[in-house]
């Protein structure tokens, strides 16, 4: 039985064989791990060739490869992280770790979708002016089991946290996924002003958000 992990930085493979006495030898082969984006266009090919979802997720967001061409361009925008009590969280990164809290910046009144401005709900902690105003960084939640059906999204990410890629071009990112069968949800800006929005699970189940600035959008 051969069973393959595929990761970003590299490939391993676990073959589980039967010893003589009957038992599972567990022989771990590792293949050379290399940094993102290297060995990329190979791999990929051979991950589509299997039908591998996570090469679509691989090529969209990893890095260049080696063949010369260029992966879409993309930078982490923030982490999402849940909690029942917020302001007590919020203490943590303030007063212990020393993190600089800041308001939540919210699209126009005509973009803004269903999402609570009580600070008790809903916080960020932006490393920077210029991340205030993207609301990029740490955002605190408040778990909300109705947050998806009110902003009409399949996946609700005020539930089990995720970290947030943003792109140069979400519409690619999209059509990967769609040639890939592989469900989504799309919000147009609703929390972040200028900001369009994809949430998808990852092949372990781990919410992903992909987002996209558009200086258009932030501008209405």
């Amino acid at each position: 039985m051969l069973e393959r992990v595929h990761l970003c930085a590299g490939v391993h493979l676990r073959r589980l064989e039967q010893d003589g006495a009957g038992g599972d030898r567990d022989q771990l082969h590792r293949r050379r791990r290399v940094p993102l984006g290297l060995d990329h266009g190979r791999r990929a090919d051979r991950l589509a060739a299997a039908g591998d979802p996570l090469c679509v997720l691989r090529g969209a967001l990893c890095g260049g490869d080696d063949r010369g061409g260029e992966g879409v361009s993309w930078s982490i925008h923030h982490v999402n992280l849940p909690s029942p009590d917020v302001r007590a969280s919020a203490a943590f990164y303030r007063d212990v770790l020393g993190l600089t809290e800041a308001a939540w910046t919210f699209p126009p009144a005509g973009q803004v979708g269903h999402i609570s401005a009580d600070p008790a709900r809903l916080t960020l902690f932006a490393p920077s002016a210029v991340a205030r105003g993207a609301n990029a960084g740490l955002h605190l939640i408040q778990p909300e089991p109705a947050f998806a059906r009110r902003n009409n999204l399949d996946h609700n990410p005020s539930i089990g946290g995720h970290v947030a890629i943003q792109v140069d071009d979400l519409d690619a990112v999209m059509e990967r996924l769609k040639a890939a069968g592989i469900a989504f949800s799309y919000a147009p800006t609703f929390a972040i002003p200028g900001m369009r929005h994809v949430y998808v699970y990852d092949p372990a189940m781990n919410l992903l958000e992909i987002n996209e600035y558009r200086q258009s959008e932030a501008a209405r």
